[in-house]
C-alpha cells in the first residue's frame, strides 16, 4: 500500500468530497459521493448509519481520535492483489439429469 498521508474531506448536506494525496510522491485523488449513496453502502454492511453519522465517523477517523473506527486507502493495484487472493466463491451447480423417467 502507498502512504497516503494528507486526506481533506469537504461535506455538506448533500455530497461528501475526499481529496487524499500521497506525500511521497504527490499524486492525488479526489471523489464525490452523493449522501444516499453513502447511506446505501453502510446498509450493505449490515450496520447502516445515517449520513451525519458516517461524516462525523470520518473525521474522528481522519483525526486519528478513534480507535474503533479507522481508514484504509487503497490503489486500484491493491484492490486487485485482493481479489486473486480471495477464495473463489462456492459456485453451486445444478446438475440435470439428461434422461430422466417418470
Amino acid at each position: 500500500m502507498i502512504s497516503y498521508q494528507i486526506i481533506n474531506i469537504n461535506a455538506n448536506g448533500e455530497t461528501l468530497m475526499i481529496d487524499v494525496e500521497s506525500k511521497q510522491s504527490w499524486d492525488s485523488c479526489i471523489a464525490n459521493f452523493q449522501a444516499l449513496y453513502i447511506e446505501e453502502i453502510s446498509s450493505k454492511t449490515g450496520n447502516y448509519k445515517k449520513y451525519p453519522t458516517l461524516i462525523k465517523m470520518l473525521q474522528s477517523a481522519i483525526r486519528n481520535q478513534t480507535e474503533t473506527f479507522y481508514i484504509d486507502i487503497l490503489t486500484f493495484q491493491d484492490l486487485e492483489k485482493i481479489k486473486i487472493k480471495r477464495p473463489k466463491q462456492n459456485q453451486q451447480q445444478t446438475l440435470l439429469p439428461k434422461n430422466k423417467f417418470i
